[in-house]
């Protein structure tokens, strides 16, 4: 490693930028996660830019690039998403209809039929990089492994399941009931996902500095590791202004870390894009009328709102200024964020009362969807008669027999609790690890074989 990639101003972002994320635990987890079953597009389509006032503040651009980021993605909740200009909308309609079809299939026992639906589904949505939400993706590789499972087609099903749990983790058995095979196959991926190795997964792009998500959780920018991911298969998805976004699922092996690169292509209309930032960051500076550039962006980025922020750090907080252009036109933006164990809520305040709504509450996923009709639950505590021939064995992978039941001994003080040492990890290793990542050629495309396969291709 070489000591200048181990900056100062680095480790300073990383470590705050993470510690404000231990304070604000509500920013994650729950990410694209309570609209759900609703199965609805957002109402409207947010553009966020937030950039440096001068070079110097490019450490405080970032920090609350991070914050204003997890804020908005929340607002999908809200009916407020992502815009995306030049995207195939249409296209996940298209994989939700197939999903739909392959649901009734799977109710009706028609195997390669909902099968062929679901992959129909996942083929659709290599047109839509980016606009899936964590549901419809969750229920297209459940049907696709349901339908393996009835197959029996056991390996197929098995990764197939893995990445349904990676991006939708609230599952359990009871909903792969369709057939013996699948719910039985189920539990064991339950127990393999408890019993696996963590690994950690070295993420660039092609351009650097784009927004990573990983199972549809906000990571930071790239270059950037991500540590703790199960052995499997995880969704990575990054997007950057300008360029199309991609989605790829990369394989996690567990132990030693695990890289994969992903090249982002430019999107059609990136010189307009950059032509009306430019347009808004000369107005801004002279103090003029934003209102034509502002409509300007709203065009290009094919959004309902546009809000732009520029940060300029000082020695205690961030000195915002911009502009919001909105369904009720341009309002200016001055104010200043402080520093402290407010930043968090400071900079959801800032964007909800810039968009005119509230932040939704937080809410835990529900169940995916369940057969029409289940099998019936294995009976616990009770101890089941051979097999008839031809018949399995269900296993409960929630019982005590899988389970630690025996108490430890607790001492006391704060600095044996295991969340304590977490937390220092993840602030001083996160650090660490941007550090070791800046270093690595990030024009490099080459990628490990076998580490990462791309599930939604680029927009052509």
């Amino acid at each position: 490693m070489r000591p200048s990639l181990m900056r100062k101003d680095w480790f300073s972002a990383v470590s705050i930028l993470t510690a404000a994320s231990l304070i604000g635990t509500d920013l994650t987890g729950v990410v694209w996660g309570a609209r759900a079953l609703a199965q609805t597009a957002p109402q409207r389509r947010l553009a966020l830019f937030v950039v440096p006032k001068t070079p110097k503040d490019e450490k405080a651009a970032l920090i609350l690039k991070g914050l204003f980021r997890t804020t908005a993605d929340r607002l999908e909740d809200a009916g407020i998403g992502r815009a995306l200009p030049g995207s195939d909308r249409a296209a996940v309609e298209t994989a939700r209809a197939r999903v739909e079809e392959g649901r009734k299939a799977l109710n009706a026992n028609r195997w390669a039929e909902a099968l062929s639906a679901f992959q129909a589904a996942e083929a659709a949505l290599a047109k839509a990089p980016g606009l899936a939400d964590r549901t419809l993706i969750g229920r297209i590789y459940k049907g696709i492994g349901v339908a393996f499972a009835a197959l029996s087609r056991p390996e197929e099903a098995r990764r197939a399941m893995h990445r349904s749990l990676a991006v939708y983790p609230n599952q359990d058995a009871s909903s792969y009931a369709y057939v013996l095979e699948s719910r039985n196959l189920f539990s064991q991926v339950l127990r393999e996902v408890q019993d696996l190795p963590n690994g950690a997964l070295v993420i660039t792009t092609v351009p650097p500095m784009a927004e990573v998500y990983v199972d549809f959780e906000f990571k930071g920018f790239s270059p950037v590791r991500v540590a703790g991911l199960t052995a499997g298969d995880h969704l990575v998805r990054v997007f950057l202004d300008g360029y199309h976004p991609q989605d790829a699922f990369v394989r996690v092996q567990g132990g030693a870390d695990d890289e994969a690169t992903l090249a982002l292509s430019p999107a059609p209309n990136q010189n307009e894009i950059r032509t009306r930032l430019a347009e808004a960051e000369k107005a801004l500076d002279r103090r003029r009328p934003v209102e034509e550039a502002a409509s300007g962006l709203v065009q290009a980025m094919d959004a309902t709102d546009v809000l732009y922020l520029r940060v300029a750090g000082a020695a205690t907080g961030f000195a915002v200024s911009g502009f919001h252009r909105g369904p009720a036109g341009v309002r200016a933006i001055e104010t200043t964020i402080a520093r402290d164990a407010t930043l968090v809520q400071s900079a959801q305040g800032l964007l909800t009362e810039s968009v005119g709504v509230g932040m939704p509450p937080e809410a835990a996923l529900p169940p995916l969807d369940a057969p029409q009709v289940a099998l019936p639950a294995p009976a616990t505590g009770v101890v089941a008669a051979p097999p008839a021939e031809g018949e399995e064995y269900i296993i409960d992978p929630n019982s005590p027999i899988f389970k630690d039941t025996k108490r430890k001994p607790e001492t006391g003080g704060i600095v044996t609790k295991w969340w304590f040492w977490t937390a220092i990890g993840v602030v001083v290793g996160g650090a660490v690890a941007l550090g070791v990542t800046l270093g690595r050629r990030s024009s490099s495309s080459a990628t490990p074989e076998g580490r990462i396969e791309v599930l939604l291709h680029q927009a052509p």
